[in-house]
């Protein structure tokens, strides 16, 4: 029983006609709770270690628990039990003291708002193997008080799992070359499309682009309608060998924004491209 709580709540059974308790916790859970999540949780379990108390006769200790079950009601932040107010076994306070100093860890780190009701029975089970340690004659109760308080730990202590890696995926990519002033399409081009096809059936991809290029031979104006013919080309391809028309993108750059910058006029095989990229 905790030394300074004792005194004021056996003064008061004392001066008191009845030899019951005088905080009824069942009238006091009639009240509003609080709107803190874990203020009425702890008030919850409060409450309910002063009816275990009662139920044994233990008029006192049940007045302390209802007593605190009722501060907590009303919204005040109670802390859990200082062992220097209780009269323990020595053999017990190492094993307290520890329990204490992880209880408060949780509780100062955020406990009371993560995990409100994990919280509340940590504290509540914390007093209540306090107080059942001090009377040391019952030790299925201090295993039962003692359990409560550990399994509401181990909750509250569980580390999160740690967030998988989001993999980047980078867009698979295939360049066709044509020759010299033409769109027509030859035996390695129809391989490559094959490849491209299939990599964006097998990686269930929902877009694919395609970027024409021509080099800076010609005119522009011609250039851009080769280019377009090119994109056609490798289009016709791949619907051909099942990738939907619509999942298809086609810009055609003729002969701006070319692969490989060079001079105009200049004939660059690199640069007679249609480059396929996928992604999911």
């Amino acid at each position: 029983m905790n030394a300074l709580n004792r005194i004021a709540v056996v003064g008061l059974v004392a001066g008191s006609i009845s030899a019951c308790g005088l905080i009824d916790p069942d009238s006091i859970a009639q009240t509003p709770a609080p709107a803190d999540p874990f203020l009425a949780a702890l008030s919850d379990e409060y409450l309910a270690l002063a009816r275990a108390e009662r139920a044994e006769f233990d008029w006192v200790d049940g007045d302390v628990f209802a007593q605190k079950g009722e501060w907590a009601r009303e919204g005040t932040m109670v802390p859990p039990e200082q062992l220097s107010d209780w009269y323990l076994p020595a053999a017990s306070v190492p094993a307290l003291s520890s329990a204490r100093q992880r209880l408060m860890t949780q509780l100062n780190g955020g406990a009371t708002s993560a995990k409100p009701v994990a919280a509340a029975k940590a504290q509540a089970g914390f007093d209540c193997w306090v107080q059942e340690q001090e009377e040391n004659h019952q030790p299925e109760d201090i295993a039962a008080c003692r359990k409560m308080f550990e399994d509401a730990m181990a909750e509250l202590e569980a580390k999160a799992p740690a967030p998988q890696p989001v993999a980047v995926v980078k867009p698979v990519e295939f360049q066709i070359f044509f020759p010299w002033d033409s769109a027509q399409l030859h035996g390695q081009a129809y391989d490559i499309i094959r490849d491209a096809a299939q990599a964006y059936k097998e990686r269930k991809s929902v877009a694919l682009r395609l970027d024409a290029h021509t080099d800076r031979s010609g005119p522009i104006p011609y250039n851009d309608r080769l280019s377009t013919r090119r994109a056609e080309s490798v289009t016709a391809e791949l619907v051909k060998l099942g990738v939907p028309r619509n999942a298809i993108t086609a810009v055609a750059h003729g002969e701006r924004d070319v692969p490989v910058p060079t001079a105009d006029g200049v004939r660059e095989q690199r640069n007679r491209v249609v480059i396929i990229r996928l992604a999911q």
